[in-house]
């Protein structure tokens, strides 16, 4: 089973307190996905208020280790619609023997939208609902959160886009947590993989 998977990481300044424990999950998580049987693709955006493609279409054993540098305001709804339409416009290209099964975006964020110029809410989740339910398109959502009124803000937040799949975790600036939360994803990832099993992430 072919698989893509996007990852749509923030950048905005507040990740700074966190940015290592971050590039040591992330990476960790690269590595995992690397030893799973399967063809595999993944794409790394990252934003602040400015938009960044950093790879696209590059096999998971291939895909170099990340590097963040926080900065910046949170443009979410722009990375999110900009994103959900190069991966449109890209997978188009693509021969029908080349395309995913399965295509899986996941957003990574410690904040809320507070930048966006090109895109709004109603925009967002009218995109995502039609990807969910045309294409049968994947979106999992890592709210980075201190204490539960954040925690169950993120699940609110990302059950109102319409996200089939979500998950929130109190990872604060705590390497553990961000260690837990991204193998969790992981383990997760690999049975999406193997045979399309329904990823659940709550926490």
């Amino acid at each position: 089973m072919k698989t893509d998977i996007t990852v749509i990481l923030d950048r905005s300044g507040s990740m700074s307190s966190m940015k290592d424990y971050v590039e040591e999950a992330f990476n960790k998580f690269l590595s995992e996905q690397a030893e799973v049987e399967g063809d595999c693709t993944i794409n790394l955006v990252q934003f602040d208020d400015i938009y960044e493609e950093v790879y696209k279409g590059v096999r998971i054993q291939n895909a170099p280790k990340l590097c963040l540098n926080p900065r910046n305001t949170t443009a979410l709804y722009d990375a999110i619609g900009k994103t959900i339409n190069s991966i449109g416009e890209r997978l188009r290209k693509l021969s029908e023997h080349k395309r995913p099964d399965q295509v899986l975006i996941t957003v990574i964020t410690d904040g809320f939208e507070n930048a966006s110029r090109e895109f709004n809410y109603n925009k967002i989740k009218e995109m995502i609902d039609h990807q969910t339910s045309k294409y049968n398109w994947k979106f999992a959502y890592i709210g980075a959160s201190v204490g539960n009124v954040e925690r169950d803000a993120h699940i609110n937040y990302a059950q109102s886009y319409g996200f089939n799949t979500m998950m929130s975790t109190a990872c604060g600036t705590n390497r553990q947590d961000w260690a837990r939360t991204m193998h969790v994803y992981s383990s997760c990832v690999t049975d999406y993989r193997k045979d399309g099993t329904e990823i659940s992430l709550h926490q």
